[in-house]
């Protein structure tokens, strides 16, 4: 759960692999803010004008495929998205 996938990329360079697979994407995608505060604690240092960019641009998902993962850790996180999934 830490990658960023454009819709543009996810089309570019996953959809040709999917072909005549059963396949269902959720973007796990906190707020701005808070993808700025998880970036502050990790060791990896990425330039903050990264971070708004790549935020900006996932962003472009519809609102179907998103789920907002602000004030949630990781097993929370992946309790949404199985929720999500399960049509719940």
């Amino acid at each position: 759960m830490d990658d960023v996938l454009t819709p543009e990329g996810f089309a570019r360079s996953w959809l040709p692999r999917l072909d005549g697979l059963d396949w269902r994407l959720l973007v796990l995608l906190p707020s701005l803010a808070e993808t700025l505060d998880r970036s502050r604690a990790r060791d990896k240092r990425v330039m903050e004008h990264h971070i708004r960019a790549q935020h900006a641009a996932v962003s472009g998902w519809p609102a179907d495929r998103v789920i907002d993962t602000s004030g949630q850790d990781a097993a929370e996180s992946v309790h949404l998205l199985e929720a999500r999934l399960r049509g719940g």
